[in-house]
């Protein structure tokens, strides 16, 4: 018995003993310096991919709050004005050089332009694209709610042809959102998600086929103009206002439910 408790004692971990032993590796004089420093980069590449790990779950925990307040802006937004959403888009005058958008119109629920921007990513925009004619060229200029330049991360669909009269989502265009009561499976259908672009009217855009397979994604997380920016995954606010982290959609019923 004796015999076997000091087998155990010699094969147990000894922290003196270890901790002696390194630190004659790092600063001994009589250890090779060529040694030290290999010893240091093995270290170091263990180390720095659980610090970048960590930073980038930081970053998700912070997008996921952004998104849970513009979800939380959407719904005070719809309480307010007969349980309807706020507008896709709302243009001002003729010439359509003044388009705001929910970015915009939610504003004074959120009084935070921070919350629009993910700390893994963002992107800017001037207008919707030419094809719908939808610019800002005629707010004053630089960036930000009300301003030329979009600055955000987020988006919300915008379902249909580019027929100003046809176009419907969740958020729509022109001048009146979804009924509230519309949503039929609220806490299946989202709202907000994150993206690289301002303008997703068509399956291709938010990653799909045609016949509603989803499209590949790349590398960097992208899906067409859908960003998995957070290890793969995607920080959304369902229209019941809950927030999860999801891998790539397979099913386009929760973007596109009407």
């Amino acid at each position: 018995l004796r015999c076997l408790r000091s087998m155990f004692h010699l094969l147990s971990p000894q922290p003196q003993l270890t901790q002696t032993i390194t630190q004659y590796l790092l600063i001994s004089p009589t250890f090779p310096t060529f040694f030290s420093s290999q010893i240091i980069a093995i270290l170091a590449a263990i180390l720095f991919p659980v610090f970048a790990r960590a930073r980038e779950s930081a970053r998700a925990t912070s997008c996921a709050s952004n998104v849970r307040q513009i979800g939380l802006a959407l719904l005070m937004y719809a309480q307010d004005y007969d349980e309807r959403f706020a507008p896709y888009e709302t243009r001002h005058g003729s010439t359509n050089r003044r388009a705001s958008v929910w970015y915009d119109t939610i504003f004074p629920y959120t009084m935070n332009e921070d919350i629009y921007v993910c700390p893994s990513g963002d992107y800017t925009w001037s207008g919707h694209g030419s094809s719908i004619g939808g610019t800002r060229s005629a707010w004053p200029s630089g960036t930000g709610v009300f301003r030329e330049t979009v600055r955000a991360s987020y988006s919300v669909i915008r379902q249909g042809s580019s027929s100003d009269d046809d176009r419907v989502n969740p958020v729509p265009f022109p001048d009146s959102g979804r009924r509230m009561a519309q949503f039929t499976r609220p806490s299946e259908t989202i709202l907000v998600f994150e993206t690289r672009t301002g303008y997703l009217g068509h399956k291709s855009s938010v990653g799909f086929y045609e016949d509603n397979t989803p499209r590949p994604m790349e590398d960097n997380g992208r899906v067409r103009s859908m960003m998995y920016r957070h290890s793969l995954q995607m920080n959304v606010v369902y229209a019941d206002g809950h927030v999860r982290s999801i891998p790539q959609l397979t099913d386009i019923n929760a973007l596109m439910p009407f």
